[in-house]
């Protein structure tokens, strides 16, 4: 089971990306967005069946505001996969769980390329 986070600032958002050995999966949410609504359950569950290493977290943009704009979001919800403090890959709007496995694991071979360099 991998650990499931829901930081409360852009602050300890940035702290939780930049600090985690494992890959930082975040889906960004909006509480006034039906889909995220209806998203952020099957993130859930996912974060809580996931064998892998990782860590989940879900950013609510009211409360990571800063970290909304630093990355450039333009659409809600979307998933951004973090390694090293740095956003590796990213998927826009409603992902299902075969799509946030396969975003993991697309992140996970970059990570390891440029641990090479």
């Amino acid at each position: 089971m991998a650990p499931l986070l829901e930081p409360i600032s852009s602050d300890e958002l940035r702290g939780i990306i930049c600090t985690q050995a494992a890959p930082v999966v975040v889906a960004y949410v909006d509480k006034k967005c039906p889909v995220c609504q209806s998203y952020v359950p099957v993130f859930r569950e996912f974060a809580l069946s996931y064998n892998g290493d990782a860590v989940f977290v879900v950013a609510w943009i009211h409360r990571v505001p800063e970290e909304a704009l630093r990355i450039g979001l333009s659409v809600v919800p979307t998933t951004v996969v973090y390694k090293d403090c740095r956003p590796m890959v990213a998927l826009p709007g409603f992902a299902h769980p075969e799509e946030l496995k396969a975003l993991i694991e697309k992140a996970l071979p970059e990570a390891l390329r440029r641990e090479e360099n």
